[in-house]
């Protein structure tokens, strides 16, 4: 995606935002309409989905919360070894602009809500609070074993070009799928899979 993008990575330094919110295309056009929608449906409370909604951030009368979730700066840190040494410069001053823009972005929300403990240690503000919710633990009983005629499905959506997404559903095919009876069927929907996953 770097490589694909040089003009988005010049625009990034130029601008002092990350290659995130640089390499968004019609942002002006985004945020206009955002800031007509909020106009017309006079919203109270606007949530904002992770970091990169944000990229479209206008200021507002709402009630703003930030959702964080999806430890960029982590994730950004983490590929810096896949790529050639000038890349991995590239991408090493991408985390700071990363983080400079997570703390400004922080600073103009009401509330700011992380949905895991190690998402709340990139806190910058006051008003961070930990959602606690209830996590559904899965596991076949021995008293109601899955018989063998039974399928039961799994079913899992998400870009698959986004990083994340494309190493979480390759761990759990690797390391949580062998240890399934044979009962269990993945299905993956998502676009672009890289050649591997295809495989």
């Amino acid at each position: 995606k770097f490589r694909a993008m040089p003009l988005a990575l010049l625009v990034s330094f130029f601008t002092g935002t990350p290659f995130l919110s640089a390499r968004r295309r019609k942002v002006r056009k985004r945020k206009k309409e955002l800031a007509q929608l909020i106009k017309d449906v006079t919203p109270e409370i606007i949530i904002w989905d992770h970091i990169r909604s944000t990229s479209y951030f206008i200021l507002n009368p709402c009630f703003n919360i930030l959702l964080e979730h999806n430890d960029e700066v982590s994730i950004y840190k983490e590929k810096v070894n896949q790529y050639s040494p000038l890349y991995k410069l590239l991408l090493r001053l991408q985390v700071g602009l990363l983080q400079e823009m997570e703390r400004k972005m922080q600073q103009k929300m009401q509330r700011v809500v992380f949905l895991t403990e190690a998402d709340r240690q990139n806190a910058f503000v006051s008003n961070a609070i930990f959602l606690s919710y209830p996590v559904t633990h899965f596991e076949v009983v021995n008293d109601k074993p899955v018989m063998k005629k039974d399928t039961i499905k799994l079913l899992f959506v998400g870009r698959l070009d986004w990083y994340p997404n494309g190493q979480g559903i390759k761990w759990f095919i690797q390391e949580v799928l062998p240890l399934l009876p044979a009962a269990f069927e993945l299905m993956i929907v998502g676009r672009n899979p890289n050649k591997e996953l295809l495989n």
